[in-house]
């Protein structure tokens, strides 16, 4: 066999041999914050119930309430928070694997009753209810925008106006509270204390999310609601001044490497030698 020919052969199963080869896997936290890294894919808001407040709108607010103000479950407040994972794709060209995933939330205020030791819980928000809007209000009517009584308020700000929609199962967003729930934590009684809901082990909706798929983000409320229970918890935001505090969505996950140049500069050598063989 000709030098040419032996060196085509040995290029050609070298290269084969790496390209087929498995490509090991590395684990890496991957953060979602607002403000973090140039990130800027979270949306909040807060569905309240109280008097006045169904028709109002609070995604301006640095902060939002799940829970009840006093043993009246007519009281509620529901938060609700999304992020746009569409650039995982981007950090992972060669493909990955999410192992696990929680969402981190800090408490911004302590007045909750504490005797009613209440758990905050994390749902999967209807596919139905996944077009809501955060809005910019603080507290006011705001038009087109998500509140108790409706998923998108009236362009006059009300909440029989045009372009206005209902929510699919019920007021404030309570077509999902028989949804899928993704987790829970216990509601603590410090301030600026970070607490970690695990999302569980179906974490396909991860996928979806970061392909551009359905995107309604996650339903909190107390997983008690009772009449007695009174219980409530007061989150940072994605608009308060304070970055590290902001609602943040944490992946493990395990990247797959491309191929690397070496394997692809052992390619076209084969290639170069094929034709160097043929003159």
């Amino acid at each position: 066999m000709s030098s040419k020919r032996q060196f085509l052969v040995a290029a050609t199963i070298a290269a084969s041999v790496l390209l087929i080869a498995p490509r090991v896997a590395s684990a890496a936290l991957v953060s979602f914050q607002q403000g973090v890294s140039g990130y800027a894919g979270t949306d909040d808001t807060m569905l309240a119930s109280w008097a006045g407040a169904p028709s109002l709108s609070f995604g301006g607010r640095p902060n939002f309430d799940v829970g009840s103000f006093s043993t009246s479950s007519t009281a509620r407040s529901n938060g609700l928070v999304r992020f746009d994972l569409t650039s995982l794709a981007t950090m992972f060209p060669g493909g990955y694997t999410v192992n696990s995933a929680t969402l981190r939330l800090t408490t911004s205020n302590v007045a909750f009753n504490s005797s009613a030791s209440g758990n905050v819980q994390a749902i999967l928000l209807d596919n139905a209810n996944a077009g809501w809007v955060e809005g910019t209000s603080v507290g006011g009517a705001e038009a087109s925008v998500s509140v108790w009584h409706r998923r998108l308020t009236g362009t006059d700000t009300t909440n029989n106006g045009p372009g206005s929609e209902t929510w699919t199962g019920g007021s404030g967003a309570a077509g999902s509270d028989g949804g899928t729930v993704l987790g829970s934590a216990a509601m603590v009684t410090t301030l600026n204390t970070a607490i970690d809901i695990d999302l569980g082990a179906s974490l396909s909706f991860i996928d979806t999310w970061a392909s551009g798929g359905t995107n309604g983000g996650f339903y909190l409320r107390a997983e008690d609601l009772s009449a007695s229970a009174g219980g409530r918890q007061s989150f940072f935001s994605s608009e308060d001044p304070t970055v590290g505090g902001r609602p943040e969505l944490i992946l493990d996950v395990t990247a797959i490497p491309e191929p690397s140049s070496f394997v692809l500069l052992l390619g076209a050598l084969g290639m170069f030698a094929g034709l160097r063989c043929r003159k």
